[in-house]
């Protein structure tokens, strides 16, 4: 406008990204004001999604002009559903909430979802199986829900929508709901069953956003779960980890935030309230086994929880009197063959933990150790029996295992062969000097044995044992130590011969081999 010397009426140019632009001004009071409208969608300006530039030039009567330049963005995406609510509670949470969002760049803001274009119709869904097949069926229409009838939280390009279901609704004898996201322009009390089940919803228009873009229909199921969680005692006694339960929910899952606990000890009047934001050090909650250090046995626990449908349970237990005793282990086979070693582990109050059991095979030989901290690849416990299958004869087995209540026992021994067999016997070094260094014998057994090795000369005449009737464990010896001297005399130079005996419960084994005593003069 210009009140003074008025418009230039042959002056208006206008320009779209330095294109100029084409259109019919429209001057108001004679040359004292100016109207104009260009249409942005005319194919000669072709503009792309992002940033652009308006510029618009005029002057009046006496030549003074105005030039002024203005950004504008163009918005091409529409509207996109980003999440909802998977499930509804049949007798907790019904408050049904999807989030749109209208997408943005660095170069382009969101326009905004125009909340006027949406509309939310339900339906009931059933299962059903047809030729063996489950799927899930429309069932029924419920109703239409207009934009004033639902809760927005607007988040920046974001709103998050929520409503109700109808209370009187959510005990129909249904599975679920068809949440249906439209403009609502279409009347859906009278759709045709079939026609859904076999297209959906395609043929409907769906929400916009400011700049106009309008999205196809979304729609989405949420399923109604009509079970509460399951609370089950693992273990009620108060020594070792605590009191340990089950916790499950197989439709919307355990909701930990809801888990609240009270032990009450009437004989102390104490009383302990506990959730996992409150005494994270006395309580923990992971892989569905709630862990809960009672203070006192003989206590009354109260334990609520929900699932994230928001149905609850409550449950109640005593703690019991204290565990002391750990668990005992007999050992039944030591046997690097055959069904391999099995160890018979029991305990008459708590229980066996089978989580903690620990196997840990060591080659002495190799320098190397296997260890194994659960019941799988080859290590199995049945009817209180432990079967480990072990790499070698001579190795040395350690195992570890604890009680539901923390009490824990271990045994050791070194493995061995069904049947006794004596192999590698040899003395070194060999000649040896007594008078420079000892010698050592060596040799390895297939069992535990007692061990005789007598020392014979040229003719045959024993003149005395090295080690006599020494029980000696499976596996390869460390060596026997051999000084030249027995009965506390040295032997003379010469050749002599050693000879190993080696006897268990139901064999017995020989093996001789030539040995040089050579001292030098």
């Amino acid at each position: 406008a210009d009140n003074v010397s008025g418009l230039k009426t042959t002056s208006p140019l206008l320009y779209i990204d330095n294109v100029r632009a084409t259109f019919s001004p429209t001057f108001i009071d004679g040359d004292r004001g100016f109207r104009g409208t260009v249409s942005l969608t005319n194919t000669l300006f072709n503009l792309d999604e992002g940033k652009h530039t308006v510029r618009f030039i005029i002057e009046n009567n006496n030549g003074n002009r105005l030039d002024k330049s203005l950004d504008f963005f163009v918005d091409r995406k529409p509207v996109y559903i980003a999440n909802s609510t998977p499930t509804l509670g049949y007798y907790g949470n019904r408050t049904v909430t999807f989030t749109l969002k209208d997408p943005s760049s660095v170069t382009v803001p969101a326009s905004k979802v125009d909340s006027s274009t949406v509309f939310v119709d339900l339906f009931a869904t059933r299962g059903v199986t047809v030729d063996s097949v489950q799927r899930i069926d429309i069932e029924q229409y419920l109703y239409r829900l207009s934009p004033g009838q639902m809760k927005w939280d607007y988040n920046g390009d974001s709103v998050r929508v929520s409503f109700d279901v109808v209370d009187n609704l959510v005990r129909v004898p249904f599975d679920g709901y068809e949440i249906v996201v439209n403009d609502g322009l279409t009347n859906l009390t009278t759709v045709d069953f079939d026609s859904l089940k076999r297209y959906g919803f395609s043929t409907l228009n769906g929400v916009s956003d400011i700049a106009g873009n309008q999205s196809k229909p979304f729609n989405f199921r949420v399923s109604l779960d009509k079970f509460a969680p399951t609370v089950s005692v693992l273990k009620s006694t108060v020594e070792g980890v605590g009191v340990r339960l089950k916790i499950s929910d197989d439709f919307s899952g355990v909701d930990s935030s809801s888990i609240s606990l009270m032990e009450i000890n009437s004989t102390k009047n104490d009383t302990v309230l506990a959730t996992l934001a409150t005494k994270a050090d006395l309580m923990n909650y992971k892989n569905n086994i709630l862990s809960y250090k009672a203070k006192r046995s003989r206590s009354f626990i109260f334990l609520s929880v929900k699932d994230y449908a928001g149905n609850s349970t409550t449950f109640e237990f005593n703690t019991l009197s204290s565990d002391t005793i750990a668990p005992t282990l007999t050992v039944l086979s030591k046997n690097s063959d055959g069904t391999g070693v099995r160890v018979r582990i029991l305990d008459g109050e708590s229980g066996i933990d089978t989580l903690t059991f620990k196997v840990v095979e060591i080659d002495s030989e190799k320098k190397d150790s296997t260890v194994m901290t659960n019941l799988s690849n080859g290590l199995t416990f049945s009817d209180s029996i432990l079967v480990y299958k072990p790499k070698n004869i001579g190795n040395t087995i350690k195992i570890s295992v604890s009680d539901k209540v923390g009490n824990s026992a271990s045994t050791q021994f070194i493995t061995e062969e069904t049947i006794l067999s004596v192999k590698d016997f040899h003395i070194y070094p060999n000649p040896f000097n007594p008078d420079a260094n000892d010698a050592n014998v060596f040799f390895r057994l297939s069992r535990t044995a007692v061990v005789t090795i007598e020392v014979f000369d040229w003719l045959g005449r024993s003149v005395g044992s090295i080690i006599d009737r020494l029980t000696i464990p499976a596996g390869v010896s460390s060596g026997i130590k051999f000084t030249g001297r027995l009965n506390g005399s040295p032997l003379a130079n010469g050749v002599y011969f050693l000879k190993i005996t080696a006897l268990d419960l139901n064999k017995t084994e020989t093996a001789t081999f030539k040995a040089v005593i050579a001292v030098k003069k």
